[in-house]
């Protein structure tokens, strides 16, 4: 695993704070060879973490309050592990709250963060099984970094320092830290890049109703999607094999972007050992790093 894929480590909660669902696959959750594809992870987060703990959780009434948990950090990391389509896939989720402080030891901002492992029996839909089909096995693992906030609210009167909930702490008691964009995009020390600098993705991003949700802009799960069509192009174009499997992708958000919006991501492949990544980051034209929609690291494994 690289450095750009750095996935925060399971903390130890109680049992209140961990959930376990049942996960329905998809037919276009699986590759040719029955590897879950990167799409297929973040659906456990909503099973096991939001469906199972968040909806009881006391600081869900902060909805009431306009106060709203935003996903600000993704990280996907699925195993080369095949099972078939209508295996008995399972999620197993972890919830935290946690608070992170500025340079002078401020409260900077509330998180909720969630990890969640999937589960699953060893085997394909069609054709030869592996050796230990019908076993269980890892089929990934995905973790959501969310920063409360009052998306609705005017500027200036967005961000949430203290919480208003009867019985619950102001600030959660646990320590975190937020990745920056120029972290995700730091090549591995062990990486070779192929491109020298950023180089901008042959096709632009244009963004439709198709692309949004309820929260009014682009849908953060289609970021990563779009990516990897990028990161495929950018590989293609130096002739690299694109036969090959996601095998780690982080997103950090900045800014979402809007349905009618046209977006450029900029691109760096690299290779590390017989895997290939790239990285890049999403913004209009001429927009520097800083001031992106957001910034991704991708690693891909060739089977």
């Amino acid at each position: 695993m690289s450095e750009s894929h750095v996935f925060p480590a399971v903390p130890e909660v109680p049992a209140e704070q961990q959930g376990r669902a049942s996960y329905e696959l998809r037919y276009d959750d699986l590759t040719q060879d029955g590897h879950l594809k990167l799409s297929a992870l973040p659906m456990a987060i909503g099973r096991a973490c939001f469906g199972k703990l968040w909806v009881r959780h006391p600081l869900l009434a902060t909805y009431q309050q306009g106060v709203i948990p935003i996903l600000t950090r993704l990280v996907i990391e699925p195993e080369a592990a095949p099972t078939p389509l209508h295996g008995a896939a399972s999620a197993t989720g972890v919830l935290q709250l946690a608070h992170e402080t500025d340079a002078a030891g401020q409260v900077s901002a509330l998180l909720l963060n969630m990890w969640a492992q999937v589960d699953g029996p060893l085997g394909r839909s069609f054709g030869e099984q592996p050796a230990g089909a019908g076993t269980a096995v890892s089929l990934g693992r995905v973790f959501s970094e969310h920063v409360f906030t009052r998306p609705f609210a005017p500027a200036g009167e967005r961000k949430v320092l203290r919480f208003d909930v009867p019985g619950q702490a102001a600030v959660p008691e646990a320590r975190y830290q937020r990745r920056s964009l120029r972290q995700v995009l730091q090549l591995p020390a062990a990486a070779t890049a192929l491109d020298t600098g950023f180089v901008s993705d042959a096709a632009p991003w244009v963004f439709g109703l198709t692309h949004t949700d309820h929260n009014q802009h682009v849908n953060s799960l289609v970021y990563p999607r779009l990516f990897e069509d990028a990161a495929l192009r950018r590989l293609a174009e130096h002739g690299q094999n694109t036969r090959v499997l996601a095998r780690a992708i982080e997103v950090v958000y900045r800014k979402p972007c809007f349905a009618g919006e046209r977006v450029v991501c900029s691109l760096r492949a690299f290779q590390m050992g017989e895997d290939l990544g790239v990285v890049g980051y999403v913004g209009t034209a001429g927009t520097p790093l800083e001031r992106a929609h957001c910034a991704i690291s991708l690693l891909f494994r060739q089977l």
